[in-house]
């Protein structure tokens, strides 16, 4: 339904939700399946497992359901901890899972050797409340390790919040440079770095057609004010900012 939509939109723009904190999805032969879960979250404590294919949720059948059917009863159970029912190889297992406010993990980082120079790489899937903060100290961890460079892949990443990529690029650019620029019937505002904090080592932006919006804003920024590089494919070409609006 339009209301599901929007609560779904809601938790994945904020970064968090009530739930288990795993991904699973439905498989062409009607398998739910488990594809990622989260560090440190309830799934990942109770011994949930990438490949674990979930048959039964509180002792009821999910043959012939899909993934976001049993998404949904998770989240809307209101319950503080489910039993799934899973199999792993041949091995039927049950596992208890308690529910509590999960963050969704939008940031990943990892150092890639090159030519004797550590390389930094930070892969943001989603520009969303909590993507400036794991950013950050994915960011760090990579500096405290000791990186000569960074390559930062926005890739099928569609945008998000506004603010979100400005904090972000505001740890790059100089106090002072220009983040981005916004047109209306008032004329053109600018929006400028006004902290501190910079870098100066050398910095790559990854877009494809699917980078949009706050993506293209990160990669016009890094490229124009911080006089690094972008890479790939053209953009998504959004160039528009909206808000959200909730209608009673």
């Amino acid at each position: 339904t339009n209301t599901d939509d929007a609560i779904s939109f809601d938790q994945t723009i904020n970064g968090s939700y009530e739930g288990i904190g795993c991904s699973i999805a439905t498989y062409v032969n009607g398998s739910i399946v488990v594809i990622d879960v989260f560090d440190d979250s309830p799934a990942s404590l109770a011994g949930l497992e990438v490949g674990d294919i979930v048959t039964k949720v509180d002792g009821v059948s999910y043959e012939g359901k899909t993934s976001t059917e049993l998404s949904n009863y998770v989240k809307d159970s209101g319950k503080e901890k489910v039993v799934l029912t899973i199999l792993r190889g041949e091995e039927e297992k049950e596992i208890t899972v308690n529910l509590s406010k999960v963050e969704i993990p939008y940031v990943h980082s990892q150092i890639i050797e090159k030519d004797g120079k550590n390389i930094g790489y930070i892969d943001i899937s989603l520009f969303s409340s909590v993507t400036y903060k794991q950013f950050k100290n994915e960011l760090e961890e990579l500096e405290e390790s000791g990186i000569d460079g960074l390559v930062i892949d926005v890739r099928d990443n569609n945008g998000g919040y506004l603010t979100s990529v400005t904090d972000i690029c505001n740890l790059f650019l100089k106090k002072g440079d220009i983040i981005y620029m916004l047109e209306d019937s008032s004329g053109t505002e600018k929006k400028k770095d006004t902290t501190k904090e910079k870098r100066e080592y050398e910095v790559v932006v990854l877009i494809n057609r699917a980078s949009a919006s706050a993506s293209e804003i990160l990669a016009s920024a890094i490229k124009e004010s911080y006089d690094g590089h972008v890479v790939g494919t053209n953009s998504y070409g959004k160039g528009t900012v909206q808000q959200t609006k909730k209608l009673l």
